[in-house]
């Protein structure tokens, strides 16, 4: 990278090769759709390659002036590096570690800001903001939206992680209320609860899976991720806490009732004293897929029941003191909040307002 000397570019990538989200390859994909950078996906060829030759493409790749994160604006490395190091993906780096992805995240800036310069001087006023000492605020969707609500499913199902344990989840609802704000709500109430590296993995189990037997979940986990058994599986992932979320959809009850007492049980015998030795939490989350749809109800499995609606006084006091916080104009904070009160507090609706909101903002205050 032009910006960064050799030694530093050496310990980038260091940093980069043993971070969790980087060395399991079935993570690199979510990970750059997450940081706003899914248009590399097609184009890596070392994709699915060993970590090494993961990094090398993907800084030759950063280095390129032209590579930007959607809809955020920041340099490809930047976006990169803001998301690596958001908790609980943060857990493995050190202080000194952070303070030099800082560093380096500020030389991008400059460096980006003096090629954009070049082509379009004005676009490039607002990139270079940030090294002149005018930090862009931070609207962080995780904070915004994730950590908001869900207090009597996360205080339910904080009660029951810890480390050297295993827990069995059932919830149901819409997939995108699910994906996006229940699980990654769990996720980060495990790395809350039970610090340490974290792996979100996820199989899906439709109706014609029934004809693979009792031990379909275990046969889909364990090819998802190139294993040879469950505990490869989790020897894999030593001192790696995993969350196993299986998608189900119209998957039939009393199916899943056999299916599902058939892993755990296996989870129970030769996973659980792994478990215990490795200091690893194990959570599954069986999640039935659809807006009417019920939690499965099974033995050992704990219901964690979605809210049906927000409490919309206590949502747009919340929206209110975040923005507030960030210095957000008022004439802004009024505009979310009425459109948040249009939706009545419908789960779903409301939802997909929040998440408006958060793009309304990012792309209003040119934020990642």
């Amino acid at each position: 990278m032009q910006f960064l000397s050799e030694d530093e570019t050496s310990l980038l990538h260091s940093i980069l090769v043993n971070h969790i989200l980087i060395a399991n390859e079935s993570a690199r994909s979510d990970l750059l759709i997450n940081c706003g950078l899914q248009s590399l996906i097609s184009t890596l060829s070392s994709l699915e390659s060993s970590s090494l030759l993961f990094v090398n493409e993907l800084c030759a790749r950063l280095s390129l002036a032209h590579i930007t994160a959607r809809p955020s604006g920041y340099p490809g490395l930047v976006a990169l590096l803001n998301y690596l190091t958001l908790p609980p993906y943060d857990i493995d780096l050190s202080q000194e570690e952070k303070r030099f992805l800082d560093r380096v995240k500020q030389k991008c800036l400059q460096w980006h800001g003096l090629q954009t310069q070049k082509q379009h001087p004005i676009v490039a006023q607002s990139i270079t903001q940030e090294s002149q000492g005018e930090q862009p605020l931070l609207i962080d969707r995780q904070e915004l939206i994730v950590s908001y609500g869900l207090y009597s499913l996360i205080s339910e199902f904080a009660n029951l992680v810890n480390y050297g344990k295993a827990a069995a989840f059932s919830v149901a609802g819409d997939f995108t209320i699910l994906r996006d704000y229940i699980v990654k709500r769990i996720c980060q109430e495990l790395g809350r609860k039970v610090p340490g590296a974290q792996i979100l993995l996820d199989i899906s189990l439709n109706p014609y899976d029934v004809a693979e037997g009792e031990s379909v979940i275990e046969k889909k986990f364990v090819s998802r991720n190139r294993c040879t058994d469950l505990i490869d599986l989790f020897n894999k992932y030593s001192k790696t806490n995993i969350v196993l979320v299986v998608w189900c959809n119209a998957f039939p009850p009393e199916q899943m009732k056999i299916v599902a007492t058939h892993f755990w049980q296996e989870i129970e015998k030769n996973i659980s004293p792994l478990l215990l030795e490795q200091s690893q939490c194990f959570v599954l989350l069986l999640a039935n897929v659809g807006r009417e749809s019920g939690p499965y109800q099974t033995n050992k499995f704990t219901v964690l029941q979605t809210p049906s609606e927000f409490d919309m006084t206590d949502l747009l006091f919340w929206v209110r003191g975040r923005l507030e916080n960030l210095h957000i104009k008022l004439s802004d904070i009024e505009y979310c909040l009425e459109r948040l009160k249009d939706q009545r507090g419908d789960l779903v609706r409301t939802y997909h307002e929040m998440e408006y909101i958060v793009s309304y903002l990012q792309e209003r205050y040119n934020v990642s």
